[in-house]
């Protein structure tokens, strides 16, 4: 795979930022900015932790670009970075860590769940589904909880996953089937 070159939207902003061009990295962090801090806030579960956790990212990212290969996409690669910092960050605090009400989280699966022309009814019993799906998406284990939430909110791939999280693909398989199984489990009362 190390031979086998992404090429896509971002190409030409990391190789300026590769040379040095500190504004082309600038508006690479800009464009991903708000999907990594949702994505570290999945899975670390704590508000107060999401800036800098972020920020450690991106200055993770900013010190290796030049190691950049360009396997995959620029954003698969700062995902992976930004996983891997949270993991870190859960593994050093070593315990679980819970969020009032799942805010953000609600606020995702309650986009997926309701629509415009929704009844008051509906958009209550979509915002009880979201409460409730934010709630078990916090019961079930950091990697199988990471999986998921790569592949059901973020729409990465089964390959890109497995790049992410440093993982077999057969794992990433089986912690997205064990996940949805929970989580199915889980929300039975809202199926």
């Amino acid at each position: 795979m190390g031979s086998h070159n992404v090429e896509g939207p971002d190409t030409y902003l990391v190789k300026r930022s590769q040379d040095g061009d500190n504004k082309s990295f600038e508006l690479l962090i800009i464009k991903y900015q708000s999907r990594i801090f949702n994505v570290i806030f999945r899975v670390v579960r704590d508000r107060d932790a999401v800036e800098d956790l972020a920020q450690e990212t991106f200055l993770n990212a900013f010190k290796s670009i030049k190691r950049f290969k360009g396997g995959s996409s620029f954003y698969t690669w700062i995902y992976r970075i930004a996983v891997n910092v949270s993991i870190n960050y859960i593994s050093k605090r070593k315990k679980a860590v819970f969020v009032d009400e799942g805010v953000m989280e609600t606020e995702a699966v309650t986009d997926r769940v309701s629509t415009a022309g929704d009844s008051p009814e509906m958009s209550m019993q979509g915002r009880e589904f979201a409460t409730a799906t934010s709630r078990a998406i916090e019961k079930i284990p950091a990697d199988i909880r990471t999986a998921i939430i790569l592949r059901e909110y973020e729409g990465l791939s089964y390959q890109e996953i497995s790049d992410a999280t440093d993982s077999p693909i057969g794992t990433v398989r089986s912690r997205i089937f064990r996940g949805r199984a929970m989580l199915k489990e889980m929300l039975q009362d809202y199926l």
